[in-house]
């Protein structure tokens, strides 16, 4: 996605994980990331915003402009106000703490930058074990009904490996749909979107045991929300930490 960014914007990006993804075997990894691009070619050029896209060397330009990052989203090694642009795909129902993560963009952003944020699957949504997605259990909602113990023998009983079962859930922080509502609409960043994305991922869930008896429990919303699109921007003037903290104690106070 860094390397697609670059070729969009012509801009120079830098792209962060919490892990190394270069100690794979075989070719290096800007070797396999330039094949992989350049098998994808002939469709770029037919996408709007990439038909300058047309050589090799072109996608050894936009790859030369990235610079990819080992680091926590919760506390960045950059600099104040400095980027015009923050995006994050699929990651904030992953980050242990996405209050930290998203103070932290909003305090590299430079005034009046933007900040996309999209992520699914949310935790209480009929996937959001990850496990269907993984294609380990096609059961709706095992995570809120089923112990660990409960799901490894399913997983065994339908013919899968359960070795990963606990790192896939461990790697899920298990926040709200109302959770992170709350938390962009109170941070420093001024909300330009926030919407979330409502339907079942799982065939046959709507009509599920599972879901008539989750009902009972949690808002109809909260099981079928998927996942959560944000548009923020920072504020021109004024301290954004600060700004933070007077929205926190209003919102206090009442």
């Amino acid at each position: 996605s860094s390397s697609l960014l670059s070729m969009r914007t012509e801009g120079r990006v830098w792209g962060i994980d919490v892990k190394r993804i270069d100690r794979e075997p075989g070719l290096a990894p800007l070797d396999r990331l330039l094949d992989g691009l350049e098998r994808q070619l002939p469709l770029l050029q037919q996408t709007a915003g990439f038909e300058h896209i047309q050589h090799r060397s072109d996608l050894e330009n936009a790859v030369d402009r990235c610079k990819l990052l080992v680091m926590s989203a919760e506390s960045l090694d950059f600099k104040d106000d400095m980027f015009d642009l923050v995006y994050s795909l699929n990651a904030f129902e992953h980050i242990p703490n996405p209050d930290l993560a998203l103070n932290e963009i909003a305090r590299v952003l430079k005034p009046g930058g933007q900040a996309v944020i999209l992520f699914n699957l949310l935790y209480h949504c009929d996937g959001g074990s990850h496990l269907h997605a993984c294609g380990l259990l096609d059961v709706p909602w095992p995570q809120l009904l089923y112990s660990r113990e409960e799901l490894r023998q399913m997983i065994l009983e339908a013919g899968n490996t359960a070795k990963e079962l606990d790192a896939i859930l461990d790697s899920l922080n298990g926040w709200s749909t109302a959770q992170f509502m709350a938390l962009f609409k109170s941070s420093s960043l001024d909300v330009e979107i926030l919407a979330g994305s409502r339907y079942f991922t799982i065939e046959g869930s709507g009509d599920s045991p599972q879901f008539a008896e989750l009902l009972k429990r949690y808002p109809e919303e909260e099981l079928t929300t998927v996942g959560i699109v944000a548009k923020l921007r920072k504020p021109v003037g004024g301290p954004p930490l600060n700004r933070w903290r007077d929205k926190i104690s209003r919102a206090l106070k009442n």
